[in-house]
This record gives C-alpha cells, structure tokens and sequence, in this order.
C-alpha cells in the first residue's frame, strides 16, 4: 500500500497530542527515507492534511485558517479563514487538478472550491450542512457527508458532487463509498439488520453486488492501493464476554476475483543490535496451508523530538516521491 523502505521518497505526516479530552495538532515533519533524516517544518498548531499533486504544496490547517505551506513549511497563501473545525476531514485536494475542496462555516456550512494558483473560488450550491468530506476518487466526484461516521455511530447515506457541473447526487444506502482509480469498480459499507457494518463491492455501474464473508464483527474502514489492485479493509472485533471492542483485523480484496488475503499479523517481534531494526515473525496463507514469514522492519529513527507526556500519534501520512 505505499513505498517499500529504502525507497526514492519522502514521507510527510502530521503529529496530534491528546491532552485530556482534547487535541492539539503539530508539528508537521517531513522524513527523507534514503538519507534518514527528519526535520518538523512547522511549529505546533498546524493540521496536516494533503499532500499536493504536484507534491510540492501542503493543504494544512491552523484553527480556523486553511492555508498552503511550501515545503519548507512556510505559508504561501490563505485559502480561508472560515473553515469548518470539526475533528472530520474538512479539507480535501481534487485528484490531478490544482484545486481544493473543504467545508467553510458561517451562517451555515456548505462546500466551497478553490483553485490555489488564480484563488478563484466559488460555493458549490446544494451542499449546506456537510459537516465532513471523503476523499475523492476522481476529479469530478466528490463525496461529502451529514455528519462525522466513527466506529460506534450510525452512518448517513453521502451524496457525490461533481466538483465542476455542481451536480449533487444521493448515493442511497452507501456508507463511505469509494471507488477504484480507474473508475471500475465500488466499494462501500451498509449496515446490516443488527446495525452492525458490513462491506459490499460492485462493479462501478453496480450491476451486481459481491456482500464478502469477512472476519470481524464490525467494519471500521477501507482504502485503496494507490494502483488499485488491492482494497485494504480493517474490520473491529467485539469481545463476546464484555460488548467492548478489543482489537482489529486487516485483510485485503482484490477487485474483479473478489478474493481475500489475510494481512501479516505480527505475533513475536525481536529488535536487532543495536535497535535499528525489528524482525517480525508472523504467519500468513500459503498454497499449501500456511506459513511462518519473518520481515525485517526498519525503525526510522526520525531526527526530531515526538516524544510527548501526553498520548501522541500521527494522523495523517503521505509519500513524496523525490524527483
């Protein structure tokens, strides 16, 4: 699903700091892979959100502000002052075009598009009360929705609007629905007679649909290798003594064959001298039945200071490739 180890890339990615019930965002440190170095280009305050196209601009958020960075984490331009805070993707880029979509708030919410190289930008009509956004599959399909779908509420039905005609579309009985790069095939969640979440995939005409048998007891969300040949699908378990949520599984379908591989779990892990590195060994299914695989796990070692009192995590990751 991204770039092996090693590889001619970078990887940009935002830090978020829980401090009681509340989240306070950055910095915003850039990786290069094969040098092993790190630097924080921002200061705190600052979301990340996108990764440009072009792979040379950063669609962050500064509490309200929704601003461009460089790559040196200066801020290039203000898009808005006015964008929606809500904990949800409010911000999204429009896949191969120079634009950006978010949520902006004011009387009401609704959808709003910015071209970031003229900054002409324009309402997209019919789009009051979004509160969150998915990301697009396409240049002309964006998927907005009523309200945040976290693991334990109900999802609303989205709707698709076609970012350039402002044509919005209810997509009926489909939880966060994705489609593959190429436009071919579907995937989304439904919610089945016990509330529970459940995955379905279709052909993108949705002549048929394919509603796969898989492990777990609730599905938490899905995305796409960036080539589309694979739908990693992470699915929550549900302890039968207690009710509570104890853990996930990760396991991925291949579109059109519809098959699914059960991702490596990692059960025994031993650190290498002098901890530069973890071997995992693991089991995974082989044409024979199964079998034991060990992987070598580089630890990136990030050059700069995450180390917080507080609970700390990433909550957004995007390779670079260097050009």
């Amino acid at each position: 699903m991204s770039p092996p180890l090693g590889g001619a890339a970078e990887l940009v990615f935002g830090v978020v700091e829980r401090i009681g019930g509340k989240y306070a965002y950055g910095p915003i440190p850039r990786y290069q892979v094969v040098e092993g170095r790190a630097q924080a280009i921002t200061s705190d305050g600052y979301e990340f959100l996108a990764l440009s196209p072009s792979g040379d601009r950063i669609l962050a958020r500064a509490e309200s502000r929704l601003v461009l960075l460089d790559l040196a984490g200066v801020e290039s331009a203000l898009i808005t002052d006015l964008l929606l805070v809500s904990g949800a993707r409010t911000a999204v880029w429009v896949p191969d075009t120079d634009s950006a979509v978010y949520i902006e708030e004011s009387a009401d919410t609704r959808l709003a598009l910015c071209d970031v190289a003229t900054r002409d930008r324009r309402e997209l009509a019919g789009t009051g009360g979004a509160l969150a956004l998915i990301l697009p599959s396409s240049s002309n399909g964006l998927v907005w929705l009523g309200r945040p779908c976290f693991s334990d509420d109900r999802c609303e039905s989205p709707s698709a609007v076609n970012v350039f005609t402002g044509t919005v579309s209810p997509l009926t009985d489909l939880l966060r629905p994705t489609l593959d790069p190429t436009g071919t095939y579907l995937a989304f969640l439904y919610q089945d007679d016990q509330q529970r979440r459940r995955l379905a995939l279709s052909p993108a005409d949705r002549s048929r649909t394919v509603r796969p048998v898989v492990p777990g007891d609730h599905i938490l969300g899905h995305v796409r290798s960036p080539d589309g040949t694979g739908l990693l699908v992470v699915a929550l378990v549900r302890s039968d003594y207690s009710g509570r949520w104890f853990g996930s599984r990760q396991f991925i379908i291949t579109p059109g064959t519809w098959t699914r591989g059960n991702c490596r779990k990692p059960q025994r892990p031993m650190p290498s001298e002098p901890g530069h590195a973890v071997v995992l060994a693991g089991t995974q299914p082989d044409p024979s039945g199964y079998a034991v695989t060990l992987r070598r796990v580089e630890v990136l070692d990030p050059g700069v200071s995450l180390s917080h009192a507080n609970y700390v995590f990433v909550s957004m990751m995007a390779w670079r490739p260097l050009r």
